[in-house]
């Protein structure tokens, strides 16, 4: 049996799982602790776009895997949206933890050319139940010719990437993942 409890610390917020078993030698308990957010701290949000590095169905499955694992962790929250020649991902939560987040995909070897689009403070997610929703890129995101013509390095391209997402969370705004 789980159970899952809100606890509140400090300035924070997190759940804790705690999940009980009853073996015929004695109780056996594990408790998890998740989602700690400090309501203190200001949300960022931050958008950029990459190009990937040999790009197939098992790589994209490995980064969410390890982007839903340390998000999960790390109170982040976001979308990436998918194409053969590009990925465009927003991430929020903390800045710190934002921050080291983006670092580390600028070293991962998955991604070529990141550029940061968007940088900013929100006072709410956009994507509060998603640890990282992956969405096929659709038509309304820049063509590949856009792309190639240099759509990452006009000034708007900031703007415009956040339409894009505001539109994904309009269109996911009851389901979770």
């Amino acid at each position: 049996m789980v159970v899952r409890l809100p606890i509140a610390f400090g300035t924070g917020m997190a759940h804790v799982d705690w999940m009980c078993e009853d073996p015929v030698d004695g109780a056996v308990c594990v408790v998890y602790l998740f989602g700690f957010r400090s309501h203190d701290m200001p949300l960022t949000q931050l958008i950029y776009a990459s190009q990937p590095f040999g790009f197939d169905p098992a790589m994209l499955a490995g980064i969410l895997l390890d982007a839903r694992r340390y998000n999960a962790r790390d109170d982040i929250t976001g979308a990436l949206i998918v194409r053969g020649d590009m990925y465009l991902q927003l991430l929020e939560g903390p800045k710190p933890k934002v921050e080291a987040t983006y670092d580390r995909i600028i070293q991962d070897d998955r991604h070529v050319n990141p550029v940061r689009l968007m940088h900013r403070e929100v006072q709410e997610r956009m994507f509060p139940k998603w640890s990282m929703l992956d969405d096929p890129a659709q038509s309304w995101v820049w063509s590949i010719a856009e792309v190639r013509g240099g759509a990452l390095e006009r000034f708007s391209a900031g703007q415009e990437a956040l339409k894009f997402f505001q539109r994904l969370a309009a269109s996911r705004c009851d389901t979770a993942g």
